[in-house]
C-alpha cells in the first residue's frame, strides 16, 4: 500500500515541480499543493514550516516530494519516475490533408443539404413572391465561408447556382437584409444545432468556452476628467459548447460584451440543453469560470462527470457526493484527474483554427448583424469539421432526420 502523504508528494511534484526553488545546498521553497503560498524544506535537518509538520513532527509531503527529486525515496516499495510529459493527441495527416484539399467541393454540398430543411415562410402580400429563404442563408454562409464582402462573395453564390447547389444567387442586399433580420438568428441556432447532429455517434465528451470577436463599431464618449474625446471598439462574445474529439459546436450563445449576461457561468445551463438535444454527454471540462454547485448538478443529471478545477477556497461537501469525489480526486489525485481534464484544452485549438480559417473581426455594422454573422461563422465551421469527420474518421452525414447517406453521395469522396 501506497502512504497517502507519498501519493501527495508524488503528485505535487508531477504539477508544480517547476516551481521547487532550491536556496542553499539541502533547501528548498517548495509551492503549497492546495493554495497559492509556499513553504520552507531543510532536508538536513529534516524540518518543513507546514502545519502537518509542524504539528505532528512527521515527514510531510513536502519533504517527501523534495526527497523524491532528489531520488532518496521510493514509492510504494519501488524507485518512482517522475516524467511531466506535454500531452498531445494524434492526426492522421492522409487523411487530414485529403479533406481539407477537398473541402471546398464538399462544402457547398453539405451547406445545400443542410439549408434545404429550412421551412419557406408562407407569404400573403402582393408582388413578387419571395426568394427561396434556405438560398438566402446559403449565401449568407458562403459569404462567411469565403471571408469576402457580399459583393465580392456574390461569384461564389452565382457559381453554386450553376451547380445546382441553389435555385436563385440572391441579391448581395438581400442577403444582407435578411441577416438584420430578428427571426434570422434563431434559425441560425437551429442550423448549428443540425449541423453538429451526424457526429451524434462520435461526440460524448464535451467542454464550454467563450471568445470575442472585434467589430468595426465604436463606443465614443467625452472624458471630462483628462478634458478628451475617447472611443472603445465594441466586441461580441461567443460562448459556445464544444466536442473534444472532432471540435465540432453543439451550442452557441453571442451576447454583448457588457452587461450581467456576459459571464460564461450564466450560459452553461443553455449550452448544455442545446448539447443535449442530440449528443449523450459522458464528460463535461471546463475553467473555473464555471464552477458552481448548479453547473454540477445540471451535469450530474445527465449521468456525466464534470471535470472543472476547484479554487482556492473550495472544500469538500458531504451533501454533494459528486462534489466530495471530485474534490478530493483533484486535491489528492491531480495526475490523474489532469487526464480528463487536458481535454479542455481542444477549445482553444476550435477558437484558433476557427478564426484562422474564418476571421476573428466582424463586418456587419448593425448589432443584429453582427449577432448573425457570428452565428454564421459557427455554422461555416461545422460544416468544416463533418467535412472533415468524413474523411478521418468515415462519417456519413445526414440531416432532418434522414437515413444515412453513402459518403460518396454526398462528399464525392473517392
Amino acid at each position: 500500500m501506497v502512504d497517502l502523504r507519498d501519493q501527495r508528494a508524488l503528485a505535487l511534484v508531477q504539477t508544480k515541480r517547476a516551481k521547487f526553488r532550491e536556496i542553499v545546498a539541502g533547501k528548498f521553497i517548495v509551492p503549497s499543493q492546495t493554495a497559492t503560498g509556499s513553504y520552507f524544506v531543510d532536508v538536513t535537518a529534516a524540518t518543513c514550516t507546514c502545519p502537518d509538520h509542524e504539528e505532528h513532527g512527521h515527514r510531510c509531503k513536502h519533504q517527501r516530494a523534495v526527497m523524491l527529486i532528489l531520488a532518496r525515496i521510493e514509492i510504494g516499495g519501488a524507485e518512482a519516475t517522475v516524467e511531466v510529459k506535454k500531452q498531445t493527441y494524434s492526426q492522421n495527416w492522409p487523411a487530414y490533408r485529403a479533406g481539407r484539399m477537398a473541402e471546398k467541393d464538399v462544402f457547398g454540398r453539405l451547406l445545400s443539404s443542410l439549408c434545404s430543411g429550412i421551412e419557406q415562410p408562407t407569404y400573403a402580400g402582393n408582388g413578387r413572391p419571395r426568394l427561396p429563404l434556405s438560398d438566402v442563408i446559403f449565401s449568407g454562409a458562403m459569404k462567411v465561408y469565403t471571408g469576402m464582402s457580399a459583393d465580392l462573395s456574390a461569384s461564389d453564390v452565382r457559381a453554386s447556382r450553376d451547380k445546382g447547389l441553389i435555385e436563385v444567387a440572391p441579391h448581395p442586399n438581400t442577403v444582407l437584409r435578411v441577416m438584420r433580420a430578428p427571426e434570422t438568428v434563431p434559425l441560425l441556432r437551429t442550423l448549428i444545432e443540425e449541423s453538429a447532429a451526424p457526429l451524434r455517434r462520435i461526440e460524448h465528451d464535451f467542454a464550454p468556452d467563450a471568445t470575442g470577436f472585434s467589430t468595426k463599431t465604436y463606443t465614443r464618449w467625452f472624458d471630462k476628467k483628462w478634458g478628451k474625446d475617447r472611443r472603445e471598439k465594441q466586441w461580441l462574445k461567443l460562448h459556445m459548447m464544444i466536442g473534444v474529439k472532432t471540435q465540432v459546436i453543439t451550442g452557441a450563445e453571442v451576447t454583448a460584451c457588457v452587461g450581467k449576461n456576459t459571464a460564461d457561468s450564466t450560459q452553461v445551463r443553455s449550452l448544455i440543453e442545446q448539447t443535449t438535444k442530440h449528443f449523450e454527454m459522458h464528460e463535461f471540462y471546463a475553467d473555473k469560470g464555471y464552477l458552481s454547485h448548479d453547473t454540477f448538478a445540471s451535469v450530474a443529471k445527465l449521468g456525466a462527470v464534470p471535470f472543472i478545477p476547484f479554487k482556492v477556497n473550495s472544500r469538500g461537501d458531504t451533501r454533494d457526493p459528486l462534489w466530495n469525489r471530485l474534490h478530493a480526486m483533484f486535491t489528492y489525485n491531480e495526475p490523474e484527474w489532469r487526464k480528463h481534464y487536458h481535454h479542455r484544452s481542444l477549445a482553444e485549438s476550435t477558437f484558433s483554427s476557427m478564426k484562422r480559417v474564418l476571421g476573428s473581426a466582424l463586418s456587419a455594422k448593425t448589432f443584429e448583424g453582427q449577432v448573425a454573422e457570428v452565428y454564421l461563422k459557427v455554422l461555416a465551421h461545422n460544416v468544416r469539421m463533418v467535412v472533415q469527420s468524413m474523411f478521418e474518421l468515415g462519417v456519413s452525414p445526414a440531416f432532418w432526420g434522414e437515413e444515412t447517406a453513402p459518403a460518396a453521395a454526398i462528399g464525392g469522396v473517392q
